[in-house]
């Protein structure tokens, strides 16, 4: 297939991707179905709606839909409702990098001042970075999204305005001090993905959302996953409205303000997540995203060990790994997000080849550890929590 450097009036052929379709069974149906009720239960108004959908080769396919999608309105949760996916998004720019890899038009090891001179040139430090240091979390960038989300509450043009990459790589190189490179230990930071985003578009001559449509989406039949221009944020229909819920309000408040719980932020912009995160799909789309490895069915053998080359990730030490693009706890790969308003993660597990794929709308630390508590409820074991 053509890279994502191809020509852009060429099509991309369709990538087959198989999927578990016989329906779970009964008892293991009840089991997962009384496993959700609890966690639900102990999350509280903390999760006002949660997605869930298991793909599993051995037990079956099994898929509910919980809560409220719209708090407003009282409009119940549905499984085709779309949602934002945060740091999922990262699995997709990861690809369309590697393919140019693949295709011979950049060097993993290359620094990012031989293709964003003028970048470079204001930023020395991230000239020096290689492609697989941003790939990998370990450039020693700093992370942006305190000095941009946390003003969300004192500044209300930071959820209005579309921000521009260039703008939120200034906000990060000012915000923070950059660390040595290369370090054995990945250090979270969505300015990675942002350079890499800007990247992309530099040696393609293409935008991101007509790449990502182009080259993965269409060719995997993805219908309800975007990446949206920057000044876009709307969703479509049906879609699961975004909450920022008590224990999400802190992240939002850094930089001063209030923000009430349960504040509906669907309408904030997104253009803050760039190529880090503004991304949004379903529950069926992400679970198709993640039987094709998220991308990797497109690269060739020879790149597969170096994207799955992790290192332990700081701010999850001994639960989670780092790879290329690529999330890592116990024996599940793939990777987990969060934007304001939501919770996605997509998962799958190297063992079984079961996949999961989970969305809470509402942001906070309950979510988010919603999530990863029960996929290890779903399979003891598996996932490191346990230890």
């Amino acid at each position: 297939m053509g890279g994502a450097g191809a020509n852009p009036d060429s099509s991309v052929a369709p990538v087959a991707v198989e999927l578990p379709s016989e329906e779970m069974g009964a008892q293991r149906a009840a089991e997962i179905e009384e496993t959700v009720g609890a966690s639900l239960e102990q999350a509280g108004d903390e999760a006002p709606a949660l997605l869930i959908g298991v793909w599993d080769p051995a037990q079956g396919v099994y898929a509910s839909a919980h809560g409220k999608a719209d708090l407003k309105s009282g409009e119940e949760a549905e499984l085709d409702d779309g949602f934002r996916i945060g740091s999922v998004t990262k699995t997709f720019v990861a690809t369309l990098v590697l393919q140019q890899v693949a295709d011979g038009s950049l060097d993993l090891d290359s620094p990012v001042g031989e293709h964003l001179p003028e970048l470079a040139e204001t930023h020395p430090e991230i000239g020096e970075v290689t492609i697989r240091q941003l790939l990998a979390m370990r450039s020693g960038l700093p992370d942006f999204e305190e000095a941009v989300t946390g003003r969300a509450a004192s500044d209300a043009t930071v959820t209005t305005k579309t921000w521009t990459a260039e703008e939120i790589i200034d906000t990060a190189m000012e915000s923070g001090e950059v660390e040595r490179a290369g370090r054995k230990t990945a250090d979270y930071s969505n300015t990675n993905y942002i350079v890499l985003g800007e990247l992309l578009e530099e040696i393609t001559g293409r935008d991101l959302p007509e790449l990502i449509a182009t080259e993965l989406l269409e060719p995997y039949g993805l219908s309800r996953t975007t990446y949206p221009p920057a000044d876009d944020t709307s969703l479509e229909k049906p879609f699961l409205r975004g909450y920022v819920t008590a224990t999400g309000v802190a992240p939002l408040t850094t930089g001063g303000g209030t923000l009430e719980p349960n504040t509906d932020v669907t309408d904030w912009t997104a253009s803050w997540g760039g190529a880090a995160g503004i991304m949004s799909s379903n529950i069926d789309d992400l679970a198709t995203w993640a039987a094709a490895d998220f991308g990797s069915a497109q690269l060739p053998e020879s790149l597969q060990p170096e994207r799955l080359e992790f290192a332990p990730l700081k701010q999850l030490r001994g639960l989670a790994d780092y790879g290329l693009g690529l999330l890592k706890t116990g024996s599940w790969v793939g990777h987990t997000g969060e934007i304001p308003g939501w919770n996605t993660l997509a998962m799958r597990n190297e063992d079984s080849g079961a996949i999961v794929v989970m969305a809470v709308n509402s942001s906070g630390d309950v979510a988010s550890l919603m999530e990863l508590t029960l996929l290890e409820a779903l399979y003891p074991g598996t996932t490191g929590l346990a230890g």
